[in-house]
């Protein structure tokens, strides 16, 4: 009798670790089969950027001369992010993006970018204001600038960077960026690249062409360093 119950239990055993290896493949399967839909059907996220309004940057004040060239600009813009064809997770900006306006290299405004999301399969939207003091622009670009504008086809270029809003590896510490203890084996850093948007947006002109998407080294961490505290000279012995 104890014989056949040793049997009847492993038995029991053997059929349980088949069906629970049977589903662990299922799900192995299954996983990797849902990873692969999602890459082969899930479409770009696309950004564009829309200038809203414009304030102190029209022909006149561009082709004023002497004292009053200077140019105070203030443009605010909207930018959205349209994540309908994406299927595999939000996209966000994160704390401190920015975004530069400009007219052929020459800066006519900078400006933060709140931080805001758009879901999966959805739509995102926020808005800012880029602005400068007495900008700096040669004549002839003043000159040039001013006849777009008169003809409605000023067209400006939107740099929005969004720091940690790229794509995120797993890379190995480095020196001066993580410190690893002493004895704590391998070390590891999940590092995410800035995000930049390179667009051009026309002057009342709705929103921009799809943005040039790039990926770009994040800014350099902070050095940070102890050092020991000053002496107050009323130390006591």
């Amino acid at each position: 009798m104890a014989a056949r119950d040793e049997v009847d239990y492993w038995e029991v055993f053997l059929r349980t670790s088949i069906f629970l290896l049977a589903a662990a493949v299922a799900c192995g399967i299954g996983f990797l089969f849902y990873v692969a839909w999602l890459g082969i059907t899930s479409g770009n996220t696309e950004y564009t950027v829309t200038i809203t309004g414009v304030d102190g940057l029209d022909a006149a004040a561009l082709r004023q001369r002497g004292d009053l060239a200077a140019l105070s600009p203030v443009l605010d813009i909207a930018v959205r992010i349209d994540n309908t064809l994406n299927k595999a997770g939000n996209q966000c900006f994160g704390k401190h993006a920015s975004a530069v306006v400009s007219y052929r290299d020459a800066v006519l405004g900078k400006g933060t970018v709140p931080e805001f999301c758009a879901q999966t399969l959805g739509v995102g939207e926020t808005t800012a204001t880029a602005w400068a003091m007495d900008a700096q622009m040669p004549r002839f670009l003043r000159d040039r600038l001013a006849g777009e504008m008169e003809r409605g086809e000023a067209v400006l270029d939107v740099a929005v960077r969004a720091p940690g809003s790229g794509s995120c590896d797993l890379q190995d510490c480095v020196d001066g960026i993580v410190v690893r203890p002493r004895g704590a084996g391998s070390c590891y850093v999940y590092r995410c690249m800035d995000l930049l948007l390179d667009c051009k947006a026309k002057i009342g002109g709705g929103p921009s062409p799809p943005c040039l998407v790039t990926d770009v080294e994040p800014s350099p961490p902070c050095l940070v360093t102890d050092v020991e505290p000053l002496s107050t000279g009323r130390e006591s012995f």
